[in-house]
């Protein structure tokens, strides 16, 4: 699983906190294909919430994951 920014969706450019429209696709290592991909807005949602809704749509419970170290956070 990995988030990219999408090219040309940058707003607020001179802000400080920038928007911008970002892909989480989920990679599939056996079938060599991409079995999940969600769009989010940056500054509506984030990306660890995104890895999560696509786990939990598409019952990867049990799987193994590979993933930045941003989703490698305690939940409290």
């Amino acid at each position: 699983m990995d988030g990219k920014s999408l090219k040309s969706t940058l707003s607020d450019y001179p802000q400080s906190y920038q928007d911008f429209v970002a892909m989480v696709q989920v990679f599939s290592h056996q079938s060599q294909q991409v079995v999940g991909l969600q769009a989010y807005h940056n500054g509506k949602q984030g990306e660890a919430q995104v890895v999560r809704d696509l786990i939990e749509k598409l019952d990867l419970k049990g799987a193994m994951l590979t993933m930045d170290a941003l989703h490698s956070q305690k939940k409290r």
